[in-house]
């Protein structure tokens, strides 16, 4: 379940830095969010904080792009269910479809993470796979504080 709530959180905070930080570079006049450059970012936050060789780098980051690409086309889905459902008031037999349908996601999800997890115990050892799974939660909080920063630039009622 943790598992499950902690892809979901990761998920959503890619989203939202992608709507959040395009229209705020939007509204500055500013370059737009890049998914290119926030993959980059991670790839060298979790190696740096993981402490990844350039060879385990090289070997174990097409396996985390391809995982994390498999679970954003599902979320992606998951996104639009959710948005259907709740711009119709469809019944609630209709509704119950749409639940079970996001509960079928969710377990892809995690199903998706076990697959992919033993590719990469091939490539890493469990520990430092357990590293690179810490350094990703930190990046992605550091990357929520800078959104949530961001958002207020009229901190402290200035």
């Amino acid at each position: 379940m943790k598992q499950r709530i902690s892809i979901f959180v990761f998920v959503l905070a890619m989203s939202l830095m992608s709507v959040g930080a395009s229209a705020q570079e939007h509204h500055r006049g500013g370059h737009r969010f890049s998914p290119e450059e926030f993959a980059q970012k991670c790839d060298c936050f979790i190696t740096s904080e993981a402490k990844l060789t350039q060879q385990e780098s090289q070997k174990f980051l097409p396996l985390y792009h391809a995982m994390k690409d498999a679970q954003r086309k599902l979320m992606q889905e998951r996104g639009r269910l959710v948005r259907e459902a709740m711009k119709d008031d469809s019944n609630d037999k209709q509704t119950l479809k749409t639940l079970e349908r996001l509960i079928e996601i969710d377990r892809q999800v995690v199903d998706i993470e076990q697959d992919y997890q033993k590719k990469m115990l091939k490539v890493l050892s469990p520990s430092k796979l357990l590293k690179v799974r810490v350094a990703e939660k930190k990046f992605e909080r550091q990357m929520l504080h800078k959104m949530a920063n961001r958002s207020r630039p009229y901190k402290n009622g200035k």
